[in-house]
């Protein structure tokens, strides 16, 4: 009887729930939303925005949030009828950390984060040892400074100290170091980012040659100096004008693929020349070519300088080469032709040698090429000695003796020898009556070497009698001068006194008396005791 109660309640119960059942589900209304793809990455980056379930025909502006501002990406995107967009942008300069991307709709927002990383980035990935290199780094900390670069796990130093700006974001520029060829790592970090937080860059260096001089003429020493090889790399050669010219020593690299070479530019007309070189690893076609211009001109040897001077008699050598071929030329040196050649393959001389004597003053000496024309083709500069000759030492008269007795003399001077490299050309003799006042002196002259008497370690010299002294004190002194016109150091000044020991008038009564007493004694001892023999 129980369950006859309990079936008539559950058969109520039915029959209430099927109006209910009946009764349509009520939709809930879509939420919208967004996604960003990728979610981190560097500045500049692109990123993708995904919207979901708008309003159709709706209108959003999107937006980037940074250091509590926000900049307005996009105003008025048209999301489409079917309430889904997409959208992508780059992410724009800001420090390292999440920002918020947000899309602005319907007095509401949606948004999601994307994180920014540091990064570096370089002007250029590829050059050679020895070019500056420009190194930017973004989504760094903001102020962030200490800045250090590494190049290939060390730290090298910038042309300038770098330091981020409020966007995380600096400059800074550095010389690539000596190093192999190839790819080489370059990394940053700064005071709040390390390195493991940079993904490392790539450099990639190349060979590289350079010349000097890099211009002259057919017979010049060239030095090569190369970068950017391999490590000691051996079989080094070197191309002028598409020949392989012969080295003054070998080369090899060293460990950072640098290497030196010297070598003697060959004959060669006027014109520019093509350099080139490789090694054992390192091909022709790796290294970019280098120019070598060839202009006429001329050496010689030995060669001078004011500091390593020549002198006179002094045999110099003179070459010439990057003239045109067969044309004659005049080598001229002291204003005086010293030869006249004919080129051969744009040089000189094509056999044997050509020689001149130095000659000349002291100082420069300009040696000129001319051609027909008489236009200076090519110069150069002969330096010739400028060191005076040491002071004589002056002997004789001896200083405060005397020289003649009566009337004018003329006094034979000695002094000892002087040396010089370019020789005794004279010596300059004064006589003055004033031992410190020489600027009048009566007499003054330049004694050529020739018309000096030349003894063991002595010269002699006698007053010509044009110049015949008075009697009186005088005071004389002399210096050399040597082939190249320097004038040495005068002597010390030494006094003679010249004649008048005894006055004309003296003299002449002296004779008198001579006489007298002459034929007093003929008389005496000759003509008397003949008369008294004869008496």
């Amino acid at each position: 009887m129980k369950l006859l109660p309990r079936l008539i309640i559950a058969l109520l119960v039915c029959l209430i729930a099927i109006p209910v059942l009946a009764v349509p589900e009520q939709v809930q209304a879509a939420v919208p939303s967004i996604t960003v793809s990728p979610d981190s990455g560097n500045v500049g980056d692109r990123v993708t925005i995904r919207g979901y379930d708008f309003g159709s025909g709706e209108e959003v502006d999107i937006y980037y949030y940074f250091n509590g501002d926000r900049e307005r990406i996009e105003e008025d995107f048209d999301v489409g009828t079917d309430g889904n967009f997409t959208y992508r942008f780059d992410i724009p300069e800001s420090y390292s950390g999440k920002h918020d991307i947000r899309v602005y709709y319907d007095s509401s927002w949606k948004g999601d984060d994307f994180e920014v990383e540091p990064k570096i980035e370089l002007d250029d990935d590829e050059g050679f040892v020895g070019d500056e290199v420009e190194v930017t780094g973004t989504g760094f900390a903001e102020d962030e400074d200490s800045i250090k670069i590494r190049y290939d796990d060390d730290v090298v130093e910038q042309v300038e100290e770098a330091e981020t700006d409020e966007y995380g974001t600096w400059t800074a520029a550095f010389i690539i170091p000596e190093s192999v060829k190839g790819e080489h790592d370059i990394d940053a970090k700064g005071d709040d980012t390390s390195y493991a937080d940079v993904d490392e860059i790539e450099f990639t260096v190349k060979p590289r040659i350079s010349l000097s001089p890099t211009s002259g003429s057919a017979g010049d020493i060239v030095t090569v100096t190369a970068t950017g090889f391999e490590d000691e790399e051996a079989n080094i050669k070197i191309k002028y004008d598409d020949e392989v010219v012969p080295q003054i020593e070998e080369a090899e690299t060293d460990d950072l693929g640098s290497w030196t070479a010297t070598f003697e530019v060959p004959p060669s007309v006027e014109g520019s020349y093509k350099v080139d070189a490789r090694g054992k690893y390192t091909e022709y076609g790796e290294v970019a070519d280098v120019t070598f211009k060839v202009a006429p001109g001329m050496r010689l040897a030995p060669a001078t300088s004011s500091t390593s001077p020549g002198h006179v008699g002094l045999t110099i050598t003179v070459t010439g080469g990057g003239f045109d071929p067969g044309i004659s030329l005049t080598i001229i040196y002291g204003n005086q032709t010293a030869s006249t050649v004919t080129t051969s393959e744009g040089n000189f001389p094509s056999t044997g040698s050509i020689t001149f004597e130095a000659k000349g003053m002291h100082g420069a000496q300009e040696v000129v090429v001319e051609d027909d024309l008489e236009h200076v083709l090519a110069s150069e500069t002969f330096f010739m000695e400028e060191n005076p000759p040491a002071a004589p030492e002056p002997l004789s008269p001896a200083n405060g003796t005397g020289v003649g007795f009566v009337g004018k003399v003329t006094p034979t001077f000695e002094w000892s020898k002087v040396t010089d490299a370019s020789g005794i050309a004279s010596y300059e003799l004064q006589i003055s009556t004033d031992s410190i006042n020489f600027t009048a002196p009566v007499v003054s002259l330049s004694i050529p070497s020739e018309n000096v008497t030349a003894l063991d370690d002595t010269i002699a010299y006698t007053l010509p009698k044009d110049y015949a002294l008075s009697g009186g004190t005088y005071y004389w002194r002399l210096r050399a001068v040597d082939a190249a016109a320097n004038e040495g150091h005068w002597t010390i000044v030494q006094s003679f006194h010249a004649g008048g020991r005894l006055p004309l008038w003296g003299l002449i009564a002296i004779i008198g008396l001579a006489v007298v007493l002459v034929g007093f004694l003929v008389y005496f001892f000759v003509i008397r005791p003949r008369r008294s023999y004869y008496d």
